[in-house]
């Protein structure tokens, strides 16, 4: 996901969709001293992988290119003098990562998903899909995350210190069997030699060696149906063979990587059209990717209910979408009695929030299994739309700092001296919210960096009132690896 940008997902059974808007990026400035390469991998580019087929004798090809570079060992810590290098002048080839040699098994991993549902299955405040910028390893006990809004690697913490274990701007971190699995993504920022955005690589902490799973996603790609577009006049205007891929996206669960790539827009005459989504599976067991027929009117969303994967369902008869699971190992598929358009789903929960008559919001939480519905009344008017809702410690977040607390029925305001010394109840601070279990983090929506939070206890600034607003409690943002 580039930096700055608003996308909007359409999977729709007709190829193409009408969308008026183009998108822009920003530049963002870095931290960190870049340690630039010597040795750039000539052969990745021609390596054998593809999305269709990874073969064990591909994989060992595609691991005998890979630039050998000796670790140091050396820490990067975010107290670093910011702005020293501008991260386009630097050339992003792929390269192994930190050597942390055999690490103990602390935990176990979860039988389904492979990164907490809570970061995984909710939405960001400026995109459908979230970006995924932390991970907790449960096996190891180690916690990655995307260093976003500075130089876009991936960190570790292990035991309260933070390491760059990857020198490759990434999106998409999931864990499973003690290796790291990401996306790389440039953010409109690093020229990549040998990579592309969308191509899926395995991080192995034991010996730091990073290997190449999927490639080819962010290449482009040809239309599937062509076919002539007319003018309002008439005139045929012939629809391009390729088009290129604006943006990728995957979820790793243990049996899998489901991942997607989405087209650029295509202009005809005075219009521009979106292209559908391409859905994939690749399988860990038999190292192949096959691509998913959205046959109508099921489309596949990559999220989960435990076993179940959940898929939205257009209904002719009453004109509006509605969702179901589908067991993976077959079964008849569940009809959700929520017909939302957008919600937040945890564990045997779906969230999502309304506007009540009296400019307020109501918090809804339905229970699957149970199929009941509960209800909760917020003093704010929050937007399911326009918000990163996430539960953390049984309390619901929102984009304006705003929480609703389970356990005590009641709501919360908090403010920031950092970012926002007087802020208003409303104001969107937050971009994406994530945990490892124990930390809540989150992107700054207004210098687009990521923080971990800590809530002040300090009676002083509780109960402090300003522009006719209590609030409740103080959150620092501080740098992740503080």
């Amino acid at each position: 996901m580039k930096k700055g940008k608003r996308k909007l997902y359409f999977v729709l059974p007709l190829l193409l969709i009408l969308f008026s808007t183009s998108c822009g990026q920003e530049t963002a400035d870095i931290q960190n001293e870049y340690e630039n390469s010597q040795q750039e991998n000539k052969d990745f580019e021609n390596s054998p992988t593809s999305t269709v087929q990874d073969s064990q004798s591909d994989k060992e090809k595609v691991d005998e290119n890979l630039q050998k570079k000796p670790t140091s060992g050396a820490s990067k810590k975010l107290t670093e003098k910011e702005n020293v290098w501008k991260p386009e002048e630097h050339i992003v080839t792929l390269k192994n990562g930190k050597v942390w040699g055999e690490l103990p098994i602390i935990g176990t991993e979860d039988a389904v998903y492979c990164n907490l549902p809570e970061n995984i299955n909710g939405y960001g405040a400026r995109t459908e899909q979230k970006q995924v910028l932390v991970c907790p390893d449960p096996l190891s006990g180690i916690t990655y995350y995307v260093n976003y809004g500075r130089d876009y690697y991936i960190y570790a913490i292990k035991n309260k210190i933070a390491e760059l274990v990857v020198e490759i701007p990434s999106k998409n971190l999931y864990c499973r069997d003690g290796k790291l699995y990401f996306m790389v993504e440039d953010y409109g920022e690093y020229p990549l030699d040998g990579l592309k955005n969308g191509d899926i690589l395995c991080y192995n902490p034991t010996d730091g060696n990073v290997s190449a799973i999927i490639t080819e996603i962010g290449r482009g790609t040809s239309i599937p149906v062509r076919e002539i577009y007319k003018e309002g006049r008439g005139e045929e205007i012939a629809i391009p063979d390729e088009i290129e891929v604006s943006d990728t996206y995957m979820t790793v669960y243990q049996e899998g990587i489901y991942y997607c790539r989405q087209g650029e827009l295509i202009s005809l005459g005075e219009n521009s059209y979106l292209q559908p989504e391409m859905k994939y599976c690749y399988s860990f067991e038999n190292r192949e990717s096959k691509l998913l027929e959205e046959a109508s009117p099921a489309q596949y969303t990559f999220r989960r209910q435990g076993e179940k994967l959940l898929n939205r369902i257009w209904e002719k008869e009453s004109n509006a979408y509605s969702w179901s699971l589908q067991s993976l190992t077959g079964g008849a598929e569940e009809i959700l009695k929520p017909r939302w358009n957008v919600f937040y789903l945890v564990e045997d929960k779906a969230y999502t929030v309304e506007p009540d008559r009296e400019g307020s919001s109501e918090l809804i939480v339905y229970d699957i299994l149970a199929k009941e519905e509960v209800r909760c009344p917020l003093e704010v008017e929050e937007s399911a739309f326009d918000c990163a809702m996430f539960l953390f410690k049984d309390t619901m977040y929102f984009t304006d700092l705003y929480s609703y607390s389970f356990s005590e029925k009641k709501g919360h305001y908090a403010y920031s001296d950092m970012l926002a010394p007087r802020q208003s109840i409303g104001e969107r601070f937050v971009m994406e919210y994530y945990t490892d279990g124990e930390q809540l983090y989150a992107i700054s929506e207004l210098d687009e960096k990521i923080y971990r939070l800590r809530r002040q206890e300090d009676s002083l600034v509780l109960n402090e009132v300003i522009k006719n607003i209590t609030y409740d409690y103080k959150f620092e943002f501080l740098p992740v690896g503080e």
